[in-house]
């Protein structure tokens, strides 16, 4: 499994938002429709695109986090008790460590895509972990930061 991200501006973010689907070109794409739909959103996917591997982020959260079941539980009971306001990949250690602000209705095979505003992508720079662990993410970020872009996520 592997988790990608791509950083956008927010012009750019507003058109996927109207249309996610064009997330398949902005992952998965290789051929010239897709190049062609990545121009038209401003999205070089050398500069603009880093990912890393999600299940050794995954096993690392999990490692950190079995020294505290007490605190877990707790957690847990709190989390069944408030439905509303959910934040994103809050059942996700790696993902809610982000921050995530919202989701947008693309599904690349491991949950909805999800995505961070320029406060959040301030934040996640900040505090953490995952966008620390990888160079190329930690750039990405970094320079989404700088240029008050959106990063967008997927696990796929």
């Amino acid at each position: 499994m592997w988790l990608s991200f791509v950083r956008v501006s927010p012009a750019t973010f507003k058109k996927i938002k109207a249309n996610p689907d064009v997330l398949e070109s902005v992952f998965f794409g290789e051929g010239k429709k897709e190049k062609k739909a990545l121009d038209a959103l401003g999205i070089d996917q050398d500069k603009h695109s880093a990912g890393l591997d999600y299940l050794v982020l995954s096993d690392a959260f999990e490692a950190m986090t079995q020294g505290d079941s007490e605190d877990s539980e707790d957690e847990a009971s709190e989390d069944e008790e408030s439905e509303e306001g959910e934040r994103p990949g809050e059942d996700q250690p790696v993902i809610a460590d982000l921050g995530p602000t919202g989701t947008l209705s693309y599904d690349a095979g491991y949950d909805e895509a999800f995505y961070l505003a320029p406060a959040a992508v301030k934040r996640a720079v900040e505090e953490s972990s995952v966008a620390e662990g990888d160079k190329d993410v930690q750039a990405l970020f970094r320079a989404a930061l700088k240029e008050g872009q959106y990063i967008i996520g997927i696990i796929s």
